[in-house]
């Protein structure tokens, strides 16, 4: 546990507990099936991690992302 702090222990577990339940959930009705069994690091590198690259055009940002991206979902 992080702390000596019952509390603290408690509030984390208890944190810990709904970010597992999100996921799940995320999983079973927002990805396809492939993604069921995924465990969290496979969905971090398959959805958050990806290459990118910012772009000032016509005093904008655009986040130029690769074309194969949209593919792998």
């Amino acid at each position: 546990m992080p702390t000596n702090s019952f509390q603290a222990n408690q509030a984390f577990f208890s944190l810990l507990t709904f970010s597992y339940n999100i996921l799940n959930w995320f999983k079973r009705l927002c990805l396809p099936p492939r993604f069921k069994n995924a465990t969290a690091q496979t969905i971090r590198q398959e959805f958050l991690v990806l290459p990118a690259r910012l772009v000032k055009s016509q005093n904008r940002n655009i986040l130029k992302l690769p074309s194969e991206y949209i593919s792998k979902a």
